[in-house]
This record gives C-alpha cells, structure tokens and sequence, in this order.
C-alpha cells in the first residue's frame, strides 16, 4: 500500500480507537468485539488486504489495550500522588 494511504489509516485508526474507548473496555468482551467490528470497517473502506487485516486487527488491540493500561496506570498515580 502507498505511504498516504497507510497514513490516513493510521490517523482514521487512531480516531476510531480514541471515540470508542471505554473504561475498562479491555477487560469487556462486549467493549473489545465492538472496537474490534469498528477497525474492520475501516480496513474494508481502505482495501487494506484481507489476508493481512486480522493480523492488523490484532496489534491495533494490542496497542489500544496497552494505551488503556497506561493511561489507568498514569491516572491512579496521580491520584496518589495528590495523597
């Protein structure tokens, strides 16, 4: 795929997975196959090869659960630190 394209993937994935986190969306089964149904449809809108786009699927996951954890870790010490 061209470099603009992965580009506008990248930003419209960033987009999709910032209004559809929830707290504690990564331990909900309901929360991750609705984030989940919404990355594909976004690979789909761009022809992003489907024989590539459940590996996609999964570290797009990997990274927004990883974002989530460190945001939930970054608040609570903040709350402790206000202690």
């Amino acid at each position: 795929m061209e470099d603009d394209i992965l580009i506008k993937i990248a930003k419209d994935l960033t987009k999709t997975v910032k209004e559809n986190i929830c707290p504690a969306w990564h331990e909900r089964k309901q929360a991750q196959a609705k984030m989940r149904m919404h990355i594909k449809k976004l690979l789909k809108k761009y022809d992003y090869p489907p024989n590539k786009s459940e590996k996609a699927i999964e570290d797009v996951m990997e990274c927004s659960r990883n974002v989530a954890l460190l945001e939930r870790y970054t608040n609570k010490l903040k709350a402790s630190q206000l202690n």
